[in-house]
């Protein structure tokens, strides 16, 4: 998604990713703020109660979240409590939600629901994306993009 910020807009982003801080650091315009917390070497990325507090100073107006799976009748999924956790905090204290996630994560199960598909004003996909599945998120209120 990095690739597709405006290149002459000030944006302030906020971010649990490692990976996201390297890449957004390198953009001028953009302001980036990072949660701390554990580092997570697997997903490169912090959580953990550092993490979750660290959002609590902040106001958001839109958060774009991927995860593990995603099932339009479960919601979206993860593998960890923690992941699951700083999800949910930066849900709470944004305006608007966006999932992101390609056609491999759908309609697979994951051990933890961060959230039912509605949070989400819009899913931004693949055009791998099945009719079906895209139709059921449609029904639930929750836009459809495929890219």
């Amino acid at each position: 998604m990095i690739q597709f910020l405006p290149r002459d807009y000030e944006l302030m982003v906020i971010t649990n990713s490692f990976s996201a801080i390297t890449e957004l650091a390198k953009i001028d315009g953009i302001t980036v703020i990072s949660t701390g917390g554990e580092f997570r070497k697997k997903s490169t990325s912090f959580l953990g109660k550092a993490c979750t507090l660290s959002l609590d100073y902040y106001n958001v107006d839109q958060v774009f979240l991927s995860g593990k799976a995603v099932m339009p009748s479960k919601g979206l999924m993860d593998p960890m409590e923690s992941e699951v956790e700083v999800k949910r905090k930066f849900i709470s204290i944004s305006r608007e939600s966006f999932l992101l996630a390609d056609s491999s994560k759908f309609n697979k199960l994951g051990p933890i629901t961060d959230c039912p598909v509605e949070t989400f004003k819009a899913v931004i996909s693949d055009r791998a994306l099945d009719d079906a599945t895209a139709k059921e998120l449609e029904s639930k209120g929750v836009k459809v993009y495929r890219v």
